[in-house]
């Protein structure tokens, strides 16, 4: 200090602290609050990860699936289309009921259908390039197939559900926990020139709905008094083509990705849900519903006969990924960052009140 100058400690007026508080409100919270939800997160980046074991099982698919080798099956294979087919002239019956393999969902079908779920198996599966395995799963009307061989009528409806059996879960990473689950679906055997292809926009929505504890293979039938999970509805806005490379060339076949994507919350959501209903994630099950489809090219947004990489009278394959989080991790950075944060907006709060001279030297005191 300069001799003969006297000393004046500067202080903020209550307008300063004011001037503070707006700023923290306004970019300081908002700021902090991302980088604590990236934290939790463990970053945005994918990092799928396949959950359909190579060559699991040897037996191929049979009238009768063993539990323990089901992927995926119909729960509802879209609209009834029973009266179509019978109108254009079907050669094996006039009976409505002997169509109900075509729309009825697998848990109820009649003896006479022969419906083959997606199983691992040696014969059903196919293994693809990037180290993702396929399995072969029914399109929607496949059974026609049984019914004399009629033609696919072109359309199945714009409202789907397939199941995501236990085995799927059962071939989840244990030691981390489930944020993203991705159900990817290729037509087979259709290739096309990308320029040429029967490219079409559409949209609709979805939702993932999970169980704990179904008695076999799910159906929603045996879900009463189950404890339940659900996804928040999300919506796919792209086309229903996708790329494959065959010897330097680009081709274009029917593809779906549909991506169910927990935010760190509700990962920490399903973490807590399994551990509280008896902590064994093999035992979850449960069903992906996929609905209201539109085609964006056509101005009432109908389908018709836009081409759907699961909807036909054959097969098309089916894989599933899956992505973690740590919630240890998660829990730590969102409770921490919380308490950081409560602490910092309760001082901002009563800078500029009377009491943030005793609340400083109460801090003070206790140093």
């Amino acid at each position: 200090m300069i001799r003969g100058v006297e000393s004046v400690e500067r202080k903020l007026s209550p307008v300063g602290f004011n001037a503070f508080a707006i700023i923290g409100l306004l970019v300081i919270l908002p700021f902090s609050t991302a980088i604590i939800t990236n934290l939790a997160s463990g970053g945005s980046n994918d990092n799928y990860q396949d959950v359909i074991s190579e060559n699991f099982g040897t037996s191929p698919p049979s009238m009768t699936i063993n539990d323990g080798m089901l992927i995926s099956q119909w729960i509802d294979r879209g609209d009834n289309y029973t009266q179509d087919y019978i109108d254009i002239g079907s050669p094996y019956s006039q009976n409505i009921n002997d169509y109900d393999c075509l729309w009825t969902s697998t848990e109820q079908l009649p003896n006479q259908c022969l419906e083959v779920p997606a199983v691992y198996g040696a014969l059903n599966q196919r293994s693809m390039k990037d180290g993702k395995n396929y399995v072969l799963m029914p399109e929607t009307h496949e059974q026609i197939g049984n019914l004399g061989g009629t033609n696919y009528i072109g359309n199945s409806g714009d409202d789907f559900k397939i199941s995501i059996e236990k085995p799927v879960f059962f071939n989840t990473d244990y030691t981390q926990d489930l944020s993203k689950i991705k159900v990817n679906m290729k037509k087979i055997g259709t290739f096309y020139g990308c320029n040429n292809a029967p490219t079409a926009n559409i949209t609709f929505d979805y939702k993932l709905y999970l169980y704990y504890g179904v008695n076999g293979k799910f159906h929603p039938t045996k879900t009463d008094g189950l404890p339940s999970f659900e996804s928040e509805v999300y919506e796919y806005d792209g086309t229903q083509m996708g790329y494959d490379f065959y010897q330097g060339n680009t081709y274009c076949r029917g593809e779906l990705n549909i991506e169910i994507k927990f935010d760190s919350l509700k990962a920490l959501e399903f973490s807590d849900w399994v551990t509280s209903n008896g902590d064994d994630i093999s035992n979850v099950s449960g069903y992906l519903h996929f609905y209201d489809m539109k085609n964006k090219d056509n101005p009432q947004g109908l389908l018709l006969d836009t081409q759907l990489p699961f909807a036909g009278n054959s097969y098309f394959l089916i894989n599933i990924e899956a992505d973690y989080i740590s919630a240890t991790n998660s829990n730590f950075f969102l409770k921490g960052g919380a308490l950081i944060l409560g602490v910092g907006l309760f001082a901002l709060s009563i800078a500029s009140t009377p009491y943030w001279d005793p609340f400083k030297n109460l801090l003070q005191g206790a140093v």
